[in-house]
């Protein structure tokens, strides 16, 4: 769970975590692995990805059913 006010940095920090942005400071690591830089399609197929909020890809399924979906991106 990540909380904190209007423009703390939420969103930012979300956005450098699945690599569709730079930290300008600092690391980030899954699994013990430096993901910082790391090329979003890398992170991808690590298992971490974002969904804007209120943005639903197949509007008639339901969460678990699209997150279904979205792991057919891996290939493990």
């Amino acid at each position: 769970t990540l909380i904190g006010a209007n423009g703390a940095g939420k969103s930012s920090t979300l956005r450098a975590i699945a690599g569709l942005v730079k930290p300008s400071a600092g690391k980030i690591s899954f699994l013990d692995e430096d993901i910082t830089g790391m090329d979003s399609s890398l992170i991808v197929s690590k298992g971490i990805t974002l969904v804007p909020e209120g943005r639903r890809i197949f509007p008639d399924m339901t969460v678990l059913e699209n997150l279904k979906i979205g792991a057919y991106l891996r290939k493990d």
